[in-house]
């Protein structure tokens, strides 16, 4: 099944891909997936993770992309602590 979904995401986000698609998914996409996409929508979490989304938007050469952070309506699973401190940054 993994091999299914990581085929479908590449079909509508990798390299070369044109039209518009719309993914909603875990953490399972900030790393390992080689896909773009031109707006990333995620909660606020740790800077590590905003990093690691924030690259999968505009990966691939000649694109522009955004990434928009929205306040968590829980900490969970983060240290409270840790999602102000990336608020912070962020707001700087």
């Amino acid at each position: 099944d993994r091999d299914k979904q990581r085929e479908s995401l590449a079909a509508r986000f990798g390299k070369g891909c044109s039209g518009t698609a719309l993914a909603i998914a875990t953490q399972v996409v900030e790393a390992g997936l080689d896909i773009s996409a031109e707006v990333v929508l995620t909660e606020l979490c740790p800077m590590n993770a905003i990093v690691q989304r924030a690259g999968r938007s505009a990966r691939f050469n000649n694109e522009q992309g955004q990434i928009l952070v929205f306040n968590a309506r829980a900490a969970r699973p983060y240290d409270p602590e840790l999602l102000q401190r990336t608020d912070r940054v962020l707001q700087d």
